[in-house]
């Protein structure tokens, strides 16, 4: 029981109090989760109760919250046996800094558990949180967004509304950096460093040779660091520290001797980089020395990367570990560390050398103007901080820090490529004329990190720079005397892709590795080199053991043992994506490689041509491929992958009628703004569907609480031409992407159809300009088509003219909801009621049958089928209304092509709904028509034809597979002007012969121009009966006239293979001239009178032969207009006997005999006459005919 108390003064507010409660508490308190029971009770000022309600409700939570109304609040009390329905059972890391990313593990997590992670200690300190992710419900992760300068000890974890959720056991500190700035007074700042550049020919370059008036100066090739002096703290004296790459050299150059003062020899390696994971940002760099590349700067172009291919080859994690002992400094990285963590491996401390001597224990080298601020620190294989971390601070002051600028190249990164396989993809056009960027170099001590002891320096697992910085670094270097690395390398492990979670889905991790040789690097690439890395062998000592761990789930099963180092993942689902570690022991040390399992598709680059890191391209599964344009693209072909990457800078253009099919999302970089001195500006990458092209996306995303779950991110491009358009036209659109305004569509008059607007008919049902100009994904509109330019050359009529919808915004993609409703009969229902304009939500076409299926079958929510304008026949003035008001011009509602289960009043329609089509649909009941991806591709995951755009083309060889099944005939109403209207009967497995939702569709609103079949009141366009065929079934046919005259009844089309075997006769009864004519042989000529004759003619497949008198009684036709009586006949007319209804004679016309047709004056009174025809033959027909 939930005890809520409100305090009032009126009861007004005690109302709004219900109200509210009813409608928020819910959502607002308790998120998804419902409290059991709770008593609503309102006190008068006195305090005694006046007013109460029990809210019934289903599961217990725990939460206060005041709501303020008015001059009262709410206080709500929860209490329940069982205090929390969430657990927390592990929380790692507890030693956090800056920029820490912390896992929590545990039960029933929710978005409310999410959204409410809260830090705080005894002391009331708080230790603030940002970017909380909910994996699922037993993990979730969020980062340390704390900047404070102090420590917070022992914070308690909670995860609940105010604070009162479960807390974890284990405390969590916030170690506070420490915050350096790089002067010239610093013990850590480098005073000089002496490389292997060859300046002057000399072999050899000392920064202070660098001079701002001396650019001769400034190295432009690879070079490694020999050497760097600094002054070390306490120290009276500068002192000079070889690195090992040749100490001979320097020490020549430098006149030293070891073991003099001044001078140490030492050994230095540069960090390999396994630890990084993340992505590329536009605003990092490759850098290099200008002739890196072989050519000058005043003879290169931008054109010239393509030649590049050392350059083009070059991935970030290679350049921070080449040249000997991985310290060159002629390749860098810019903004290494701007959109990622970057984590360097440094297992294996040694303890005891700490307090020995004053020798640097970690090189940092800045090859750039600063920026922000970067935080260094190190951290044990969970990624608790050991020691303290370093906030270290470059700022361009007096007296300056730079030791010398360097003469370079800049390449740039495509946005959003995985780090550990990205290579450039351009230079950095905007500066190639600015070639000089400044270097410097800062040498910390372990002691400067706060770790002074044995056991901290074992604990070291790892060196981290927090993302969010600016370090433009060549190399991170350890001192080998603090970390003897001399246990195996790895080479990086790419981080592996499933696209599909279940469904036997596997991943292989795969790693080489190596021993470092004396005098070695660690982390090399190329593991041929003799004399740096070798293979492992006996003489190690013990064999390589290998143990993988996923690392999410703490101590989760390991496999380990002397094998090959690979290990298969088998049947990945969500539960087993993550960073997995690979730990690789040889008794000498350890090597932690992690290496992430994510849902994804295999990177698949576009730069030109196909490439991928993952090896040959044709290894790669189509289904896995990750689409990754990085140039501009625009080839006559369909694509496939699991997902797409569109960086900035880029345009991807799909031709028309080709198609994209993926799994998941679709990404289009944003524009990367200008960084003066750092970056150019990029605009953003763009994605553009030709008219027919199809984006198609296969991944089954549901509603989530009610919403659209869309993962695409970025604007596309979306063409749709409508064509073959008169003067005064409407196209029905529909958005395929999300918050595009209809306005963009030129247009002068835009609508939409109001199902329960009033009209000018006295009953409701309207068209409404939109309240709105958003197009609504899955709702319809009517454009009309812009006024032709007066000065433009005429148009063909036969051909008309296009428009063209151009839609910008994120593609539309998963579960759509529109709702769809009937209109109120005034003052009676309406049968006509319950026409909705709805749409093709996406980029692709759909499958008007999965539709059907879906909202006529399942859910029942619509009646008949679906209607398209095909633009058949020209809007005119005064046109039948297929809806209940005057409409100004209006369409013949003949010219709606219908679809349904049983088939299309067009037979050459191929069943597919085209991207940007609007079409209307009748609701059966007040509800939802759902859209589902399912909708768009078959069951074999091909995508449906997407150029269908308002009208069937003749050449559509695209007949849906269950045709086949089906006995279909196609009957056609015509006119002396020779316009035609259809009616449908199908003999369909499944369809009865009473009303069904998938089978039957009604005709669209009241038309004085129709064919039609009857089922009980409705009229149909199409009807489907059922399977087997049984020829004596009979049809009732309808129809409906608009004037007097002769109209045709014939076979329009014909499928399955009843209907067209030559043995199978099709005939039409005549019930007001009692004649069944062969309609395999001719079409059935009649005249008819202006209105609608529900009961004249009979479809039936009668095997029989009519009689001679039948035949020319078929063949025979008589009508009156504009007072003149027109007789036609299949032989010549001998003479004409006119006869009243009282059987008098009123004429008596004789022919010449030489024709079959005639006409000759008949002014009678109105009324019904009997006309007897005498033919050549001397055979007589006699005929009605009203006038």
């Amino acid at each position: 029981m939930y005890f809520i108390s409100y305090f009032s003064t009126t009861s007004k507010n005690f109302l709004r109090l219900i109200n509210l409660l009813q409608i928020y508490v819910p959502y607002l308190i308790f998120g998804k989760d419902f409290f059991r029971s709770a008593l609503l009770r309102k006190f008068d000022e006195t305090g005694h109760t006046t007013k109460s309600l029990v809210l019934m409700t289903t599961k217990i939570t725990s939460h206060i919250i005041n709501i303020d109304v008015c001059k009262g609040f709410v206080m709500l009390l929860l209490f329940s046996g069982s205090m929390f329905s969430q657990t927390i059972t592990d929380v790692f890391p507890t030693r956090v800094t800056t920029g820490s990313v912390v896992t929590i593990k545990g039960t029933l997590f929710t978005t409310t558990q999410r959204n409410n992670i809260a830090l705080m200690n005894a002391s009331g300190d708080v230790i603030t949180t940002t970017a909380h992710v909910l994996r699922n419900t037993g993990e979730m992760t969020f980062e340390i967004g704390s900047v404070a300068d102090f420590d917070i000890l022992d914070a308690v974890l909670t995860i609940g509304l105010g604070g009162t959720g479960p807390s974890a056991a284990k405390l969590i500190s916030y170690i506070a950096p420490v915050e350096e700035s790089l002067t010239t007074g610093e013990s850590f700042y480098v005073k000089e460093i002496y490389t292997n550049w060859n300046y002057n020919s000399n072999g050899f370059w000392r920064s202070s040779d660098w001079t701002s008036a001396n650019t001769a100066a400034s190295p432009n090739d690879k070079h490694e660091l020999l050497g760097y002096k600094i002054r070390p703290f306490g120290s009276a004296i500068d002192v000079i520290y070889s690195t090992g790459v040749d100490d001979a050299l320097l020490e020549v150059k430098l006149g030293l001797t070891p073991g003099q003062a001044g001078y140490q020899k030492k050994v230095f390696k540069a960090y390999s980089t396994n630890g990084v994971r993340g992505t590329t940002s536009g605003l990092n760099f490759l850098m290099t020395g200008d002739m890196v590349d072989g050519i000058e700067a005043l003879s290169e172009t931008p054109g010239d990367f393509s030649t590049l291919t050392g350059i083009k080859a070059l991935t970030i994690l290679e350049v921070i570990i080449d040249g000997k002992n991985g310290l060159e400094l002629g390749t860098a990285v810019g903004n290494f560390n701007n959109r990622t963590d970057v984590q360097f491996f440094s297992g294996n401390g040694i303890p005891g050398v700490i307090g020995d001597e004053d020798t640097p224990d970690l090189l940092i080298t800045q090859m750039a103007d600063p920026g922000l601020s970067d935080v260094y620190y190190y951290a044990d294989e969970f990624g608790n901080v050991v020691g303290h971390p370093i906030k270290l601070t470059i700022k361009n002051v007096t007296p300056n820090t730079v030791l010398a600028k360097w003469k370079l190249n800049l390449f740039t990164f495509a946005d959003g490529l995985d780090f550990a396989s990205a290579n450039p993809n351009g230079r950095a056009t905007k500066y190639i004329a600015d070639r000089f960027r400044p270097i410097r170099m800062v040498a910390f001590k372990l002691e400067d990190f706060g770790i002074s002891t044995a056991e901290e320096i074992t604990d070291i697992d790892n060196i981290n720079m927090n993302s969010g910085g600016s370090a433009d670094i060549a190399f991170m270097a350890y001192n080998q005397e603090t970390f003897n690395i001399k246990g195996p390398v790895a080479k990086t492990i790419l981080p592996q892709y499933v696209c599909r979670l279940g469904n036997g889905s596997s991943a292989l991790f795969r790693v080489k590795i190596g021993t470092v040789a004396e005098g070695g690097n660690v982390g090399i690439e190329d593991f041929n080199v003799d004399g740096n890395i070798r293979a492992p062998i006996p003489a190690d000592g013990l064999p390589m053991l290998f143990q993988y761990q996923l690392w999410k789930d703490g101590s989760a099963a390991t496999t380990k043992g002397p094998t090959p180092s690979a290990l298969t993942i088998t049947d990945v689902d969500a539960g087993k994506l993550g960073v997995y570690k690979l730990r690789i022991d040889n008794g000498q040390g350890i090597v932690i490689v992690p290496v992430e399992l994510a849902q994804g598709g295999t990177p698949f680059i576009w730069n030109g041509a196909w490439s991928s890191p993952y090896g040959d391209v044709a290894d790669i599964n189509i289904k896995e491929r990750g689409l990754v344009f990085t140039s501009d693209y625009n080839e006559d072909v369909d694509l496939e992958g699991c997902d797409c990457l569109v960086v900035a800078g880029t345009n991807v253009t799909i031709p028309p009628s080709k198609k994209v099919k993926l799994y998941g999302a679709i990404t289009i970089a944003p524009q990367i703004d200008e960084v003066p001195g750092t970056s150019p500006f990029i605009p953003a990458g763009t994605f553009t569907l030709k008219d027919n092209a199809s984006l198609i996306q296969t991944k089954p995303l549901l509603l989530v609480g009610g919403l659209n779950v869309n993962e695409n991110k970025g604007e596309i491009i979306v063409e749709r031409v409508a064509d073959n358009l008169k003067k005064f036209d409407y196209v029905y659109w529909s958005s395929p992407v999300e918050g595009f305004n209809v306005g963009g569509i030129l247009s002068s008059r835009t609508y939409e159809w109001d199902v329960i607007a009033s009209n000018t008919k006295g009953t409701v049902g309207n068209w409404v300009t939109p309240p709105s100009g958003i197009m609504t994904p899955g709702k319809g509109f009517i454009v009309r088509v812009p006024t032709p330019d007066p000065d433009a050359p005429p148009v063909d009529p036969e051909e008309g003219f296009t428009s063209t919808g151009i839609f910008e915004g994120i593609p539309n993609n998963g579960e759509y909801i529109i709702p769809v409703l009937l209109s109120p009969g005034i003052p009676i229902p309406d049968p006509n009621s319950g026409w909705n304009l709805i749409g093709n939500p996406y980029p692709s076409a759909i499958n008007a049958g999965d539709f059907l299926t879906t909202n006529s079958t399942l859910l029942e929510v619509i009646d008949g089928g679906v209607y398209l304008w095909t633009h058949g026949t020209e809007i005119m003035p005064g046109g039948s209304n297929p809806f209940y008001q005057d409409f100004g011009y209006n369409y013949n509602s003949a010219d709606y092509l219908v679809y349904n289960g049983t088939t299309s009043t067009d037979p050459d329609f191929d069943g597919n709904i085209a991207s940007g089509q609007g079409f209307f649909v009748k609701a059966k009941a007040p509800e939802n028509v759902r859209f589902t991806n399912a909708m768009r591709f078959t069951t074999d995951e091909e995508a449906y034809d997407n150029s269908q755009f308002f009208r069937s083309p003749s050449d559509s060889k695209n007949a849906t597979a269950s045709e086949s099944e089906k006995q279909l005939l196609w009957l056609a109403l015509t006119n002396e002007a020779k316009t035609a209207t259809v009616a449908v009967v199908g003999y369909v497995q499944g369809a009865t012969y009473g009303k069904d939702n998938l089978y039957d569709a009604s005709h669209m609103g009241t038309n004085d121009f129709s064919l039609y079949t009857q089922v009980s009141a409705d009229r149909l366009v199409i009807q489907g009966r059922p399977l087997p065929f049984d020829s004596s079934d009979k049809v009732t046919l309808g129809v409906a006239v608009p004037t007097n005259g002769i109209y045709s009844i014939a076979i329009d089309h014909l499928k399955g293979s009843i209907m067209l075997n030559p043995e199978q006769s099709i005939y039409l009864e005549d019930t007001y001239q009692n004649v069944i004519h062969d309609l395999k042989k001719s079409p059935y000529s009649f005249t008819a009178i202006a209105g609608d004759m529900n009961d004249r003619f009979v479809l039936r497949y009668m095997d029989r032969q009519l009689s001679v008198e039948e035949q020319q009684l078929s063949d025979t036709f008589v009508y009156v207009k504009n007072e003149q009586l027109h007789v036609r006949a299949a032989k010549n007319i001998e003479s004409i006997t006119g006869y009243d209804l009282a059987g008098k004679k009123v004429m008596d016309h004789h022919a010449d005999g030489n024709s079959k047709s005639l006409s000759t004056p008949f002014q009678f009174p109105k009324g019904v006459y009997l006309m007897v025809i005498t033919l050549e033959n001397s055979a007589t027909v006699t005929k009605k005919v009203l006038n």
